[in-house]
């Protein structure tokens, strides 16, 4: 198989246990995974959350505090225990990794769009696996520089790095067609256009311990197609779903890629000062 260049977004829920707390025979199994990756010849940018919720291994609150205070500090604790985390499991599989964090207006401008973009490429080509992050410590709503989650950053920095293949990897195991809204139902395979039809089997529309839902990840979904870009909804409780993909098996949603790639500037336009979601179609 020819080398392709990989974004796997992987989530909260997928990296931490019930109690918030970081699971960590999880991440080795990921960590794995990225290992398979690079030895398949593959670049691999990931996207990770679950800084919050190292942070919470490290620091206690009284429960009075600013809530938007607090996940800062967590947020600013836990990225470097997460990345430290990151470091010693890839180390054992002789990978180096590089800490990238974001906001969205790092992207709305054309010089830093362009200087991430080269730098992201540039790690690539070193082979450095960059692990990459919304800035939590400046990017807040108050200052409209957040993405809203890291759905948004995953398909931007996809985007951005032009990446072949964009995976979520989730507590679900793909798209699920529902009757009802209890999380049962068969998984949808492949999805070729983004409709209300699709949107209306986004359960739950948020995540238990993140930002972001099956909703966010669908419309961001849609974002990559239209990107170029093929999309894959995973269950990362599996990891190895990845491997089969890229063996050409078919496991969870794939949202198959437009005809046409996407040129750099409508991509930035998306990122500048328009609402995530804006470019969908």
């Amino acid at each position: 198989m020819k080398p392709q260049r990989l974004v796997l977004k992987i989530g909260t829920n997928v990296l931490q246990r019930p109690n918030g707390k970081l699971d960590y025979n999880q991440i080795s199994e990921f960590t794995q995974l990225v290992a398979e990756i690079r030895s398949q010849k593959h670049e691999v940018l990931i996207i990770s959350s679950g800084a919050v919720g190292a942070g919470r291994e490290l620091c206690q609150f009284d429960s009075a505090e600013n809530p938007l205070i607090q996940k800062q500090i967590l947020a600013s604790v836990g990225q470097a225990r997460l990345m430290q985390i990151y470091t010693d499991f890839l180390r054992e599989h002789h990978l180096t990794i590089a800490q990238v964090l974001l906001t969205r207006a790092d992207f709305g401008n054309r010089a830093s769009y362009l200087n991430i973009r080269n730098t992201l490429t540039h790690l690539l080509e070193a082979g450095i696996v960059p692990i990459i992050n919304e800035n939590d410590v400046v990017a807040t709503e108050e200052l409209t520089l957040n993405f809203g989650d890291n759905d948004w950053l995953a398909v931007y920095v996809a985007g951005l790095v032009d990446a072949n293949r964009l995976f979520y990897l989730t507590i679900a195991p793909g798209l699920l067609k529902l009757s009802d809204k209890n999380g049962t139902g068969e998984i949808i395979p492949e999805i070729r256009e983004l409709n209300q039809e699709v949107l209306d089997h986004c359960f739950p529309n948020q995540s238990v311990g993140g930002r972001g839902g099956m909703e966010s990840k669908a419309r961001a979904a849609g974002l990559a197609m239209n990107f170029g870009i093929d999309c894959h909804i995973l269950d990362g409780k599996e990891p190895t779903s990845v491997m089969d993909v890229l063996s050409g098996k078919k496991r969870g949603t794939h949202f198959v890629a437009g005809d046409k790639k996407t040129c750099q500037l409508p991509k930035m336009a998306c990122c500048r000062g328009i609402e995530p979601g804006a470019c969908e179609n």
